[in-house]
C-alpha cells in the first residue's frame, strides 16, 4: 500500500471516463468506467458468456480451456481443460454449457459439473468453424444458434437437431446472405442479431428466421473487422471492433452512439477485442482483448468514484474504482494540482501537523 502524510483531506471529484459521443433521444452512450482486467493469466481469450448467477465464461482458445469466473470476486470457480481451440460459448437457464471447438468442428453440451450431455448435429465435422454461439429460450423451447463462419451460415438447433440454416451455401452480400458471420446475440424479444463481418453490417432475424432489418456498422466512416456482439436492457448493442481497438455502441435500430474503451496495452485498454458480454444485472461489460491476453471489465453507467475510509489509528485510506485515472493532490481546492506518481488504489494517508490540508481528485488518463 502506498503512503503519504497529511493532516486532513477532502475529495474534490473525478473526471468522467466515458468516451465517444452521446446522441439525444433514445438510448445514450453509457458512461463506461474501466475497472481493469480479470486477475488471471490468459493466452488467447476469445469468446465470452454470462449467466443469471453472475458467472462469466471465458473460452481461452490458446490454452485450450474454458474458465468460469465469479464476477463479484473475479475469481475462477470452475473450468474445463483439454479442449481443442475453444471458441463459441453460451449457457442456458438450466445450466447447460455449449462449447464450440474449432479443431474438431463440433459443439459439445456440458452440465455445470462438466459431464458431457451431448453434441449438436453429428458432432465432429458438423461445423467448419463454430465461431460464436447464442441461446434463445421461448416457452420451454431452447434454440441454440451457431455461426459457422467459414461456411458462411448460421445454424439453429433444438434438442441437438438442426432445425434451420440461414445464409449459404457460399459467401454473399444480398440480404439474408453472409460473408463470414461472426458474433451472435438474441434480444429479450427473441430477435437474432448476426454480425456479418466482411459485409460490415448487422442482420437481424425474428424467431421464424425472417429478416427484420439490416444496418451497417461502418456508417461513421471508420472501417474495422467486427466480431462479438451483445446487448443490454437499455436497448444498446455492443460490438467488438478488432481493428479499431474499441467496442462500438449502437441503439437497436443501428444508430451509432459512440464507443467504449481505447486502443492500447495499459489495463483498461484493448487490442483486438473479440468477445463481449454484459452481466445479468447490466452493470458490467466484459471484453476479451486477444492481443493483450486479458479480459477487461467496464462499469456501465458508472462514474469513476473516489472514496475515503478512516482506520482505527486515525489514518485515511483512499480507494477508487477505475484503472484509467490518476490520483492528484493540491494544497488548496483551487490548486495547483500535481499527480501522485505511482499511486494505486488503495492509497493511505497519515496525519502530518506541518501541513494545513490536502485535497485529492481523480484525473482521466483518456484524452
Amino acid at each position: 500500500m502506498n503512503r503519504n502524510r497529511y493532516r486532513s483531506m477532502a475529495w474534490i471529484g473525478a473526471l468522467a471516463a466515458g468516451v465517444g459521443m452521446a446522441v439525444a433521444g433514445g438510448p445514450a452512450l453509457p458512461q463506461a468506467t474501466a475497472l481493469g482486467p480479470l486477475p488471471h493469466p490468459f493466452r488467447a481469450p476469445a469468446r465470452l458468456a454470462t449467466d443469471a448467477a453472475g458467472r462469466l465464461y471465458v473460452a481461452d482458445a490458446g490454452a485450450g480451456k474454458l474458465l468460469v469466473f465469479d464476477l463479484a470476486t473475479r475469481r475462477v470457480v470452475a473450468g474445463k481443460d483439454g479442449l481443442s481451440q475453444p471458441l463459441g460459448v453460451a449457457v442456458d437457464s438450466a445450466g447447460r454449457v455449449y462449447v464450440g471447438e474449432a479443431g474438431p468442428g463440433r459443439v459439445t453440451v456440458f452440465d455445470l459439473d462438466w459431464r458431457k450431455l451431448g453434441v449438436l448435429g453429428a458432432g465432429s465435422g458438423e461445423f467448419q468453424l463454430p465461431n460464436y454461439i447464442a441461446v434463445d429460450e421461448d416457452g420451454g423451447t431452447v434454440t441454440v444458434h451457431v455461426s459457422d463462419s467459414a461456411a458462411h451460415v448460421v445454424k439453429s438447433y433444438v434438442d441437438g437437431v438442426l432445425v434451420r440454416t440461414l445464409g449459404g451455401p457460399a459467401a454473399g452480400s444480398d440480404e439474408g446472405e453472409f460473408d463470414f458471420p461472426a458474433g451472435l446475440w438474441v434480444s429479450p424479444g427473441g430477435e437474432l442479431h448476426v454480425v456479418d463481418q466482411n459485409n460490415h453490417r448487422i442482420q437481424v432475424f425474428d424467431r421464424a428466421g425472417s429478416l427484420v432489418r439490416v444496418f451497417r456498422i461502418d456508417a461513421d466512416g471508420l472501417g474495422g473487422r467486427v466480431q462479438g456482439i451483445c446487448g443490454d436492457a437499455h436497448g444498446r448493442l455492443f460490438v467488438a471492433d478488432t481493428f479499431q481497438g474499441f467496442v462500438r455502441v449502437f441503439d437497436a435500430t443501428g444508430r451509432f452512439l459512440g464507443h467504449v474503451g481505447e486502443y492500447g496495452t495499459r489495463p483498461g485498454h484493448l487490442r483486438s477485442p473479440a468477445g463481449v458480454a454484459v452481466d445479468a444485472a447490466g452493470q458490467q461489460l466484459t471484453v476479451a482483448s486477444l492481443n493483450t491476453a486479458r479480459v477487461e471489465l467496464f462499469g456501465l453507467d458508472q462514474a469513476p468514484m473516489l472514496t475515503v475510509a478512516p482506520t482505527s489509528d486515525g489514518r485515511l485510506v483512499l480507494t477508487w474504482n477505475a484503472v484509467d485515472q490518476t490520483l492528484e493532490t493540491a494544497p488548496e481546492v483551487t490548486g495547483p494540482w500535481a499527480p501522485l506518481a505511482g499511486a494505486t488504489s488503495p492509497y493511505e494517508v497519515e496525519p502530518d501537523p506541518s501541513k494545513p490540508a490536502a485535497f485529492f481528485r481523480l484525473r482521466s488518463d483518456t484524452p
